[in-house]
Parts: C-alpha cells; structure tokens; sequence
C-alpha cells in the first residue's frame, strides 16, 4: 500500500480531476481526496479536516486559481497549494508565485508531480517547526521578562550573564552592575552556612539540578528569604558552559509562616488540658526561640503581687531581686501608700498598674514599654521618669534590649511579657505590635480558667449546631473550624487544619471571591453564597454570614455558614413550577383568543360555504358560475380548516373518544407519511407488541402524527431519519417531576425522533405558539405545533421536547392508558335524496343572520317548514303560541340572552319528546354535554354543509 496523500481538489472539469486523481496513484499515493469547485465549498472541506496538498485550475467559470489561494491564505492554514492548468502564461506564474503559490504545472505534463509533492510537504514540515519554535521562543523571553520570580543567568565561572526585571526589583542591582562583572557571591547575607554553598556547588558542577531555600540581602542591606532552583546549562556536546538560577521571594510567607506558626503553636498549647505550669514554660520557650532573647520570663498577678511565674536566662540572682514587683519592709510586708495602696517598684509596676504615657517614645500605644538601649535611655530620662526606673536591674544586670509587654484579659492585666537582651537592637516597633497580640491572648488564657466551665458548653454548642463556623486569616489559611463544619466537608479536624480555605473553594467560587472578599474587607461584614467541595468531590452549596474582628493585632475572618443544599433545590424546583404555571396560562390566553376568533368565522363560513354548495347544485358543472361558485367553496373549505386548527389549539373542537391501538393507527397512516415525508427520509418505527389503548379521537392523533412529521421533515433538508415509536410507560412521583406538567400513573408513550438541526432554547419557548414559525414567508401557518398541543391536552396527556441546533428532535408525548380495548365501526353513506324532509316542522333558534338565512334556506329547499326565531324569548313566545307543535328544535348553544341548552331544557318542559339538534362555531364549557345526554340530543359543528345538516337533521327524526 502506498502512501496515504490527502488532496484538496479544485476543478471544474471531471476529466481534468480523473486525470489528476490516476497520475496520483500512479506516482504510488493511496489517495483520500474531496473535489469542489465553489469557494463556499473549498471553506467548507478546509474546516472539515487538514490537507497534504491543494491542486487547482488556475481559471474556472465560477472560482479561479487566484481567488482560491486568496481563500487558503484568509483561513491562516498552512498547506502547499499548486496550481494545475493547461496554459499559463510567464506573467501570471510570476504574479503567482509572489502571492504565495508554492508550484505549478501543466496538465500535459505532470512529469514532476510526485517531486514537487515531496518536496512542498518537507518544506511545510520545516516552516511549521520554524514558526512554532520561534512563537515558543517569544513567549518564553515574555514570560520570564514578566514573571514574578527572579531569573538569572551565568557562565561557568559563575560572572551574570542576564538577569531579569524582577531580580532589579528585589535586589536593587541594575544590568550594568552586575552583567559580565561580578557573581551571585555578593548576594550571600552570611546567615546560610558554608557547608550549604559547598554543596550547591558540588551538586552543579556535576550537573545536577538543585533545589534550596537561602537567606541573601539586597543592595541595601536588607534580608530577603528566597526558594531557589539552579539548573546547569549545557551545550550540543553536554559540555556545561553556564547556570540558569531561578529565585521566588518568600520573605514575607517566612516572616507571615513563622508569626502563624507561633500563633497557632501558642493557641494549641492554651488549649490543650495540662498543668497551667507546663503550659505556660512551652510559651515561653516559644517565644524565646522565636524572638532570639537571650532572656525571657512571665509574671502572674496574683492577689497584690505579680511574681514571676517562668523563666529562662535570667541567672538566680536577679529573679530573687526582682521577683516581686510590690516593695517589701525587711519582714517581707508589702509597703503601702496613705491610701492603702500597694507601691510597686521599677517600670514593670508602672506597665503592671497602667500607668504608661504613649507620648513619650519607650511606651507603646497599647501600653507597653521597650527599648533598644537601656542605659541610654536611663541616662536620658528625665528625672521624675528616672526616678521610677531607678530601682530597675535590668541595666544593672547589663540588659540593653528590654521589653515589658502586659498580658491582658480585656480591661484588667493579669500579668507581664519580660524579653531582655545584652545585646542592642533587638527589637522593633512591627515585633513589639506583634508580641502585644501575643500578650493579650496569653492573658485571656490566664483568665480562662476562671470561666472554663462557661466556654466548655460554649465550645459543645458551636459544635453541636447546625451551622459551620471557621476563623481564617486574610491569607485564606484556616485558624479554626467547628465540628460541624467538618462532618459537612467530611473531614476530620486535624485535616481541615491543615487547609488553606481555597482548598475546599469550587471552581466557581474561586472565579467569583475576590470581589467579594475586598467588599468584606471593606465593611468589615457581608453576606453571599459560596459553593465548598466535600472531602469526595461533591459541591455542597452554603450561605455565609461573615465579619472581620481583630485577632491579636490582626485581622482575621470569623464565618458562620449554613448548608443550603435543599433550599437551593426548593428554589429551583419553585422556578421550574412557575415557568410552567406562566407557560400553561400564555397557552390558555391565547387559546382563548383563538377559540374566540373562530366561533366568529365559523358563523361566516357557514354562511359562505352553505350557500356557494346550493348554488352549486342549481347550476350545471358546464355554467362558468359553477366553477367560479366551486373556487369560493374551495376557499370556504381552507378557511374552516384554518379555524378548526384554533379549535383544536384552544381546545374548543368536539372530538369522538373511543378506544384506539394507537400502533394500529401509525400502520395505516404510513403509506401517506411516506408520500408526506419523500424519499431521502427513511421513516423507521419501532412499536411495543402489548401496547395499551388510550381513549383519542383518531382524525386528531393522525393530525398529531402528520403535524410532528412534517415538522421532522422540514428540519431535515438534506434527508435523514425519522423514528416513530409507541412503548407503555409508567411514571412514578420522581420521574413525574422530571417532566414538564407531567403526573404519576400509566401511560402510552409516543415518540417521534429526527436527526435533523435540532432547536435552540429560544425557539422551544415559543414553538407552541400559534402563528410562531421560523420557516420563510408562505412556507406553513405556524399552526402545526400548536394544533399538536391542543389536541394533547385535550385528550388530557402532556408532551416533552428535547432538542439541541445540531443534535436533532425528540418530541415525546403521553396518553393515558385504559383497559378499554378498540371497537371497529361502519358507516353508511346516503345520498341528499334519500335524506330529504316530509314537511316536518323546524323551530329554528339562531341568532347570526347570515347563518340563519342559510339554515332556513337548506330546510325548506328540502321539503321541511322552517320557523325561525333570532333569541331565546322569541323562540319561547313562538313555542307556547303554537303549542309546541313541532317535529324538532335546531339550536345554536350561545344566544345573546340564554344559554341555548337552558333555552331547550325550559321548552322541553312545556312539552316533551321533541328532538333536538344544537350546533355552535365552538365547543367548550358552554356545551354541557351531560346535559346533551340527558335531553338526547345531537350536536353539529360549524361550518357545516348541506349534506351534513340533512344527515343529522334526518338522524334525529327518525329515531
């Protein structure tokens, strides 16, 4: 087997193309080609797949080799295109190959045909390589020039070679600086060990890629923390000739994870239940480690006094001289001022008692107090203030770093943070607001025990309610959830703690929380609806209630949130119902409307059908009249079928319900579908062998049928395959719900399915809408779906729609299903002869004119003796002066001034027996047909026409 070569082919002449197409295969290329003539054509073969190669006349009576190029070009698609004619001049080949024609050839001589294919496709191989590469290479230098990481380069000696923005930004070294002059060894803070850069070197240096994290200072000095990736580079010859570094700054997620590790550290040590002692030194630890103090201690309040109650680095000497803050006599009693007040010594009573003065620079706003050189300050205190520090050891001792943070517990201090240094400079104003945090949270610690029982059954409610409640910092990492909002996520605590709250966003709450969190932000509260994902990948949809407070200095977002799963679907199934409540009273508003209209024009079609027949029976088929009075009969019979469709749409048509096969009634219906649909559409049924009757009138199923094929066929104008079948079906609570007005019980289910364009959403809103079509000017009504409906829902079932442009149409509707089974019956026809009257008596009650004239017309030309009367007094006065001597009553059911069923009931109690005939241009709750059954009486539908009249008319007299 050959090659395989798909070839886009565009010519006019079949020879040419044959020719083409055996010189192909002669050349030893399996062909898979599409041949076009047209430029709408060739767009279309160009998007349906890609092509090896496109050969083209160069001159077509409709397309031409240029413009063909000019299509292959407009759609951005790289391939070959070589043009194949009989002639071509050298100019056009010059214009040609300047507008990008890649080659062309004679058609008596296609002798380089295989070269030309060989090498055109090596070619586009190369240029689509070429421009891929050169596209990767742009957006690489993009995006390293714009990343948020830092990039470097150096040769093996380790000189810069490049570096990016974002190196500049952090580091504050420009290109001229440091490119070709100097190496990353400036960068080094001499906080990393040394061991640390032996090892990078040696690992790079034997090409391997590394992977560290390291402390560097900028130009200025400062300290940035930074992840970094060194990557060697090599050359064709894996000859290494240089380093790739890549650096992200994590200064400030080390400042923000060391912070939140000691928060969390010092919370889970406050709340775990152990000895308050124990407690208390791990605190401590931790606060020593992390601040780097040479010294540390906490004192307790306790009674009068505030005694240290841990410590570490202070030596025994100086915790017995400063143990207690209260001034002891020299029998240990606590010395008092003329008010009883104990007097405290040095600066930790001053911060113990809150007596600070945030104006002068060793206090604190939050009442602390620190300094970064003690024995400075004290030589520039002034001298009330230096009175108080005098008694102080702390400069005695050598400490020049000191800090004396109160441990508070809302308005009362229960106790002191005393962190001391020999050292100077080791505290700042950022590290004191932090620690102060810290002391607060310490000091409600203290005081917890206090109301340990009172938050116990807190803490059991917060996890026993209904609702979620999580504390998060502004970085989204969880603080704090309750038990309930774990079993809601279905995870355990421990897990969850470990989470940052993206971590359980969805999708969509991901796409939409940044606008949100800013407005909360902002307010300080807001209220909004996210959706979490469950531990096994479910959404769980809940609505938040959210507020920003302050948690040790910072802030923090405290939510309580509440699953709204079932609301959520509460709703939605509330606005299914509604659609479908707006959706049932349009279609009523309109089938009144409809049926209206038609009740008026079946009295005028009556009139015009009626008496354009009996002329025609007076005149002979030979008389111009005739065929003149034939077209307006034939225009009077469109019209009725017009009106009877809004009959049908409104629900207003009288319909004979007996039992049907509804298999049965698709059989015989077939041959016309056939003659209906064409030929290019394959119709294939598919019926339930033990299908269950429904009660239907079986003219109106066949119009459903017709309708619903006709509609298949207009939306499959290139042929295609429409599917008829009938299966039982029964339909439980659940499966009701699912459908449009849809209820439980048994049903026969009839399905017509196309292949054809399918509808949008637009579209099925309004596809039953009388008059709504989207077919062109003269092409249908846009009763055909319309009239479906109605007569559905008249026979009490409900239709589904499902479609999709593209996808196709499946309409399913459900009947009722009976266990009544199908009866067959026989007509006999007679002829207007066989009907004609013997000089019966007629009341005749009808209040259109016209239709009157043309009723009393009928009657008498038919040997009956008409008395016609407009409204029911009339017909009243008229009865009871003649006694009620007439052979039949003919009604019209809706009179300007009674009902006319009413109408008959009162005279038939003046005298009873009489047959009677109602007719109306409609029939709906006006027609009272247990009423009709009670009087035995027959009803005619207008319009109707001579014969019909005489056939019922004769039915009732001669029963």
């Amino acid at each position: 087997m050959g090659k395989l070569l798909h070839v886009l082919i565009i010519e006019d002449s079949v020879d040419d193309m044959n020719l083409l197409v055996r010189k192909l295969r002669h050349s030893g290329y399996e062909l898979d080609y599409e041949h076009v003539e047209t430029p709408q054509a060739m767009r279309e073969a160009l998007k349906k797949r890609a092509w090896d190669v496109i050969f083209s006349d160069y001159s077509m009576p409709h397309f031409s080799g240029p413009e063909a190029l000019k299509v292959l070009r407009g759609s951005g698609i790289d391939t070959p295109f070589i043009i194949v004619s009989g002639t071509i001049g050298e100019e056009a080949a010059v214009t040609l190959t300047k507008a990008g024609v890649n080659d062309y050839l004679l058609k008596d001589n296609l002798s380089r045909l295989s070269s030309v294919i060989e090498r055109e496709m090596h070619d586009v191989v190369l240029r689509r390589q070429q421009q891929k590469d050169e596209t990767e290479l742009r957006n690489l230098r993009k995006a390293i020039e714009t990343s948020g990481d830092i990039v470097f380069t150096t040769d093996k000696d380790g000189i810069f070679t490049y570096i990016n923005s974002e190196f500049t930004r952090v580091y504050g070294y420009t290109h001229d600086e440091l490119i070709g002059k100097v190496t990353p060894r400036m960068l080094k803070s001499g906080l990393d060990q040394q061991e640390k850069y032996a090892l990078l070197w040696q690992k790079i240096l034997n090409k391997e890629l590394v992977k560290k994290e390291f402390i560097n200072k900028t130009k200025d000095g400062r300290i940035v923390y930074v992840d970094v990736s060194v990557n060697p580079i090599l050359d064709d010859g894996d000859k290494l000739t240089g380093f790739l570094c890549i650096q992200r700054d994590i200064t400030n997620r080390k400042h923000a994870e060391n912070q939140q590790e000691l928060v969390i550290n010092i919370f889970e040590a406050l709340n775990r239940h152990e000895e308050p002692l124990a407690v208390i030194r791990n605190i401590l630890t931790m606060i020593k480690n992390y601040t780097g103090m040479e010294a540390a201690g906490i004192r307790i309040c306790e009674d009068e006094d505030c005694p240290y109650f841990v410590w570490e680095g202070f030596n025994d000497d100086f915790i017995k001289a400063e143990n207690h803050v209260c001034m002891r006599d020299t029998n240990g009693n606590i010395i008092r001022d003329e008010h009883g007040v104990p007097i405290m010594k040095c600066m930790c009573g001053k911060v113990i008692r809150a007596e600070t003065d945030s104006s002068k620079p060793f206090f604190s706003q939050s009442g602390s107090f620190w300094t970064n050189s003690a024995l400075e300050l004290s030589a520039n205190m002034a001298k009330e203030d230096h009175v108080t520090c005098a008694a102080h050891n702390c400069t005695v001792y050598g400490f020049e770093s000191v800090a004396l943070i109160p441990l508070r517990s809302g308005s009362r201090i229960a106790g002191l943070l005393h962190l001391s240094d020999r050292r100077k400079n080791c505290l700042s104003r950022d590290l004191m607001v932090f620690l102060e945090g810290i002391g607060s949270s310490i000091g409600i610690s203290l005081t917890r025990k206090q109301a340990e029982a009172d938050l116990e059954l807190r803490a059991r409610l917060l996890d026993a309610g209904t609702d979620s409640i999580s504390l998060v910092d502004l970085n989204g990492r969880l603080l704090y959830a309750n038990e309930t909002m774990c079993k809601l996520l279905g995870y355990q605590k421990n897990e969850l703690m470990l989470m940052n709250i993206s971590d359980i966003d969805s999708q969509q709450t991901a796409d939409m929380i940044g606008p949100r969190m800013k407005e909360l932000i902002k307010n300080r509260n807001a209220i909004f609806e996210v959706e979490h994902k469950h531990k096994n990948g479910s959404i769980i949809p809940e609505e938040i209630h959210a507020h920003v407070i302050e948690l040790n200095g910072k802030d923090v977002i405290l939510s309580v949130s509440r699953d709204i799963t079932e609301r959520r679907m509460i709703e939605k199934e509330k606005m299914k119902l509604q659609e479908q409540f707006l959706q049932a009273q349009k279609m009523e508003a309109i089938g009144l409307l409809a049926g209206g209209v038609a009740h008026d024009f079946n009295n005028l079609l009556t009139t015009i059908k009626g008496f354009s027949e009996l002329a025609m029976m007076k005149i002979k088929d030979t008389d111009p009249l005739y065929g003149q009075m034939n077209q307006i009969n034939l225009a009077a019979e469109r019209a009725a079928n017009l009106t009877r469709k809004l009959l049908l749409f409104s629900r207003k048509q009288p319909m004979k319900l007996v039992p049907v096969n509804i298999n049965k009634v698709i059989d015989e219906l077939l041959k016309m579908l056939n003659r209906l649909i064409g030929e290019d559409i394959e119709i294939v049924t598919e019926f339930s062998p033990d299908i269950s009757p429904f009660r239907a009138d079986v003219g109106n199923i066949e119009q459903v049928i017709m309708n619903l094929a006709i509609n298949s066929r207009d939306a499959m104008p290139d042929g295609g395959r429409l599917l008829i079948k009938t299966e039982n079906a029964v339909l439980n609570g659940e499966e009701s719900r699912a459908l449009s007005n849809a209820r439980k019980g048994r049903f026969v289910r009839l399905s017509i399915e196309d292949n054809g364009i399918g509808m949008t959403k637009e579209v099925l809103v309004h596809m039953f809408e009388p008059f709504f079509t989207t077919k062109g000017i003269g092409k249908g009504t846009g009763l055909g779906l319309s009239v479906v409906y109605g007569i559905i829902k008249q026979h009490d079932g409900f239709i589904n729609v499902y479609s999709e442009p593209g996808q196709g149409t499946t309409f399913r509707i459900y009947f009722p299903a009976v266990a009544e089974q199908p009866r067959e019956e026989t007509k006999k026809q007679m002829s207007l002869q066989q009907l004609q009257g013997k000089g019966e008596r007629i009341l005749l009650i009808e209040d259109d004119k016209m239709v009157r004239n043309f009723a009393v017309t009928i009657l008498e030309e038919n040997g009956y003796a008409v008395s016609a009367v407009e409204n029911a007094a009339e017909a009243i006065n008229l009865f009871k002066k003649e006694k009620g001597k007439f052979d039949a009553i003919f009604s019209d059911v809706v009179l300007p001034d009674k009902n006319g069923i009413q109408l008959v009931e009162e005279l038939l109690t003046i005298k009873s027996g009489i047959p009677v005939l109602f007719n109306s241009g409609y029939s709906d709750q006006k027609l009272n047909t247990h009423a009709l059954k009670k009087i035995d009486a027959q009803f005619l539908q207008k319009p109707y026409t001579v014969i019909e009249l005489m056939q019922v008319m004769r039915k009732i007299l001669t029963r």
